[in-house]
């Protein structure tokens, strides 16, 4: 039967593929430019935002404040702040792991008290009105890709927050108190578990940074939004639209290298038992 010529079209499928990764590399250096030029220009130069240095290829640092702005900076630049639950998707994965540095993650509302009382009035009232609630009884955590950070004059270093229109602040009851755990709910907020392995710190009210500590212990105890140490990073998620046959193609090519590196071997150790 005479061979039909081959159909010639655009692949109908389409894959998501996200990517995981700390800020490295020409990417990091192109973040810290557009970041370190918005901190000049739209946050009057406010030295609480100076956190980030870029060293050994990489972009150290990390507080609760440059954290949101990190997320719009991303934002503009095709990417976004990894979600908890995506961290902890990746190292349980084996794709990625944090430990050894810690994540800012956002902030936990609980009151309108101290610490940060002036911020937690600030946001109160976006809050409810995001959940549709009368009154907040339980931790409330608002992700750092979910806030704006914008000047304000009467808030501590001079900066405040909003919660962005698509915000999704959601309640997490377990952020009561301490407690341990090892497993991580739908958000990557810790499942109390009394022989957990990991340890989760809190306060009883006000509004505190969320973070995820270089022990992978989840941390809400932390007051000060402006701390940064060296140890810091930001991790990003960018989602490329992968044509999957091309995808599965450049898989298939690289597996025949390396089984026509592994038979190269072979044949050559073959080659020198039988000259022996």
């Amino acid at each position: 039967m005479k061979q039909m010529p081959k159909f010639e079209g655009r692949p109908l499928i389409q894959e998501s593929i996200p990517r995981i990764g700390y800020l490295q590399g020409d990417f990091g250096k192109a973040f810290l430019e557009a970041y370190n030029t918005a901190v000049k220009e739209k946050y009057n130069d406010n030295r609480i935002l100076k956190v980030f240095k870029f060293e050994d290829n990489v972009v150290k640092g990390s507080s609760t404040y440059s954290s949101v702005l990190a997320g719009e900076i991303l934002n503009s630049m095709g990417a976004r702040l990894a979600k908890p639950c995506e961290i902890e998707s990746a190292r349980k994965s084996n794709i990625f792991d944090t430990r050894g540095y810690y994540v800012d993650y956002g902030v936990v509302f609980r009151s309108v008290d101290r610490p940060n009382e002036y911020l937690a009035k600030q946001l109160e009232s976006q809050i409810k009105k995001a959940l549709n609630l009368k009154k907040i009884k339980d931790p409330v955590v608002v992700l750092s890709e979910h806030l704006e950070l914008i000047n304000d004059e009467k808030a501590p270093n001079g900066l405040g927050f909003n919660l962005k229109d698509y915000a999704k602040p959601f309640a997490v009851p377990a952020l009561k108190k301490d407690t341990n755990f090892s497993e991580t709910d739908k958000n990557g907020m810790p499942i109390s578990d009394k022989n957990g392995s990991r340890i989760y710190y809190t306060i009883g009210s006000g509004l505190s940074g969320l973070y995820l500590d270089r022990d992978l212990y989840v941390d809400s105890d932390w007051y000060y939004l402006d701390c940064s140490a060296s140890d810091g990073r930001v991790v990003v998620v960018s989602e490329e639209n992968v044509q999957i046959e091309k995808y599965i193609a450049e898989i298939d090519e690289e597996a025949a290298k390396k089984i026509e590196e592994i038979q190269k071997i072979r044949d050559e150790a073959i080659a020198k038992i039988k000259n022996q």
